[in-house]
């Protein structure tokens, strides 16, 4: 088959896909790329929808965006990116390894049972290391679920190992890599946001139970130890894991500091990782739910501004993880349908995200 012949059957094909879901004005070839210029639809959104999932089903990826007053829809080939599960399994084994040996490290500190009481070293590193990877992978899984609704294909979690004592905890987290594009911006929100949800809700699971076995001691009695040639790290905590650990287990007195459980550092671990992700930075999910609010101009202004205000407020080791994520660069999530905007429930549930960012943060003080 000529390769002229090739190209009018793809554009025969696309416009037949095309018109049975839009009232086509007029149609032209862009080089080997058929293009429609339709009419608006009440119901845009929808009919797009599924437009796109017959489309890809035989092979083609619709582009809809706005060309001056007119509505453009762009048909590319496609075909969907498949990953060797393997590479995922192989992944998860290492970073499993890693954070065993990091949470072997923590369970093996020889102040613990001084403050703790009696510690089952084993039954330590253990409990850290699935829940470590438990609010890890559950962050990720709420990605999963949310690509699933919408019907969009994703890979399995790619779990990334660390040495003990770099990254967090023996890891530098997890990725979902999106096989196929979201098809509007509703789908590039819910994606984008699902992920710390899910991760926020597990990491306080975590908190729940480290508030009450971690313990407390003395800033005379930590001195003391640090004259003897030990080092300790003073960490800010999260909002929320301050107020939650209030709570439970509430401080003697002004001259007490909390000794951090293993199971602690979990939960700290957790926070932090759903803070920076919300952060509207281009390639986090944060970034995407900021994009899908309000395009891609003001997400990348925001992107640096947020980066700054993190300095500013004294985040400065936050502000360097953001800027490094900037530099990164890469090509942002663009969803296949530009036009129809966010629905207004979903703007709504910013108010949520903010909140829940602002409870992950860092007390600074």
């Amino acid at each position: 088959m000529h390769y002229l012949e090739m190209s009018y059957l793809v554009f025969e094909r696309t416009k037949e896909l095309v018109s049975k879901y839009f009232y086509i004005l007029y149609s032209e070839m862009e080089g080997l790329i058929p293009v429609f210029y339709i009419q608006y639809e009440k119901d845009l959104k929808k009919k797009f929808k599924y437009l796109a999932l017959e489309a890809k089903r035989e092979g083609f990826l619709p582009l809809l965006r706005q060309k001056d007053e007119y509505l453009v829809i762009k048909v590319v080939p496609f075909k969907a990116k498949r990953r060797n599960p393997k590479t995922a399994l192989i992944l998860f084994a290492a970073t499993f390894f890693t954070v065993l040996i990091d949470g072997f490290i923590r369970a093996s500190d020889r102040f613990l049972p001084e403050i703790i009481g009696e510690v089952n070293v084993p039954l330590m590193t253990i409990s850290y290391t699935v829940a470590l990877l438990a609010v890890i992978g559950v962050h990720e899984m709420g990605h999963k679920i949310a690509s699933m609704i919408h019907q969009v294909k994703t890979s399995l979690p790619y779990f990334i190992p660390a040495l003990p004592g770099i990254g967090i905890g023996g890891t530098f987290g997890a990725v979902i890599l999106q096989e196929e594009p979201p098809t509007n911006k509703d789908e590039l929100f819910d994606i984008g946001l699902s992920g710390p949800i899910f991760g926020f809700i597990a990491t306080i699971a975590v908190t729940l139970v480290a508030a009450k076995i971690s313990g407390v001691v003395s800033v005379k009695q930590l001195k003391q130890w640090t004259q003897q040639g030990y080092s300790f790290t003073v960490i800010p905590t999260p909002l929320l894991m301050t107020l939650i650990f209030s709570y439970y287990s509430p401080l003697p007195g002004p001259d007490y500091m909390y000794y951090l459980h293993p199971l602690a550092f979990v939960s700290w671990a957790g926070f932090i990782i759903t803070a920076l992700n919300l952060f509207p930075v281009w390639q986090l999910d944060g970034g995407h739910v900021i994009r899908a609010l309000l395009g891609p101009k003001k997400a990348r202004i925001l992107s640096i501004l947020s980066v700054i205000l993190m300095a500013a407020l004294g985040y400065w080791f936050m502000a360097l993880v953001l800027l490094l994520f900037m530099m990164m660069g890469g090509k942002p999530v663009e969803p296949l349908d530009n036009v129809t905007p966010l629905s207004l429930s979903r703007k709504l549930l910013i108010l949520g995200y903010i909140i829940i960012l602002i409870l992950c943060l860092p007390l600074p003080w």
